[in-house]
């Protein structure tokens, strides 16, 4: 059995300033992860957590991973940032895990829950958690609709 979390990453900052690749996270971003890493249910502990290279999916992941215990399996993957697809990137996760996090952007991230499991989470606002169970035993055979809802929450 295979579980991911899809986080999309906290709320950031719109800054003239900076490109949209260097936004980091506001307060309030900074907030709503924490609390979104310390009410997320034990099962679903990481075995690895693949970020965006973005600043505030970095920041995001790297907020889960202090809160939870788990800042050595953070892992940065430059093919989050531009993808119009996560698919591809799941199927390619090494099948020793079995709880991976996958923090990075709308609308690819509500694109691809929705294409794992059918159904489209009712909205995957900034730091939205949402949670797929597939009945499998290797990322590679991840497809459309293998996926079932298993967690779903979202700052209030």
């Amino acid at each position: 059995m295979k579980t991911i979390l899809f986080i999309r990453h906290a709320k950031s900052e719109r800054s003239q300033f900076a490109s949209d690749f260097e936004r980091a996270l506001t307060e309030r971003g900074q907030e709503d992860a924490k609390r979104a890493a310390i009410r997320l249910p034990k099962e679903f502990l990481p075995d690895r957590i693949i970020t965006s290279t973005a600043l505030r999916a970095r920041q995001t992941a790297e907020i889960f991973a202090q809160i939870l215990k788990r800042e050595d399996r953070l892992t940065i993957d430059d093919a989050i940032y531009d993808a119009d697809d996560y698919l591809p990137i799941v199927q390619k996760i090494d099948d020793w895990y079995g709880t991976v996090f996958f923090v990075g952007h709308n609308p690819t991230i509500a694109q691809t829950c929705e294409l794992l499991t059918g159904n489209l989470p009712l909205r995957m606002r900034t730091c939205s958690v949402y949670g797929v169970r597939f009945v499998l035993d290797s990322f590679a055979a991840i497809e459309k609709s293998t996926g079932n809802e298993v967690y779903f929450d979202f700052p209030e």
